[in-house]
Formats: C-alpha cells, sequence, structure tokens
C-alpha cells in the first residue's frame, strides 16, 4: 500500500515537472 502511495507521488511530481518545463519560465 505504501508503495503504491509513493509511486503515485513520483508519477505526479514527473508529469507536473514535465508540465513546467513545457511552459515559459516567468
Amino acid at each position: 500500500m505504501l508503495k503504491l502511495i509513493k509511486c503515485m507521488c513520483y508519477l505526479t511530481i514527473g508529469f507536473f515537472g514535465a508540465m513546467a518545463k513545457e511552459l515559459p519560465q516567468t
């Protein structure tokens, strides 16, 4: 259970991190 939550956290952080890189930095 804890491993699943940690995996979801990493996926979410990676997803938003990729989106942030795509967006123009202000």
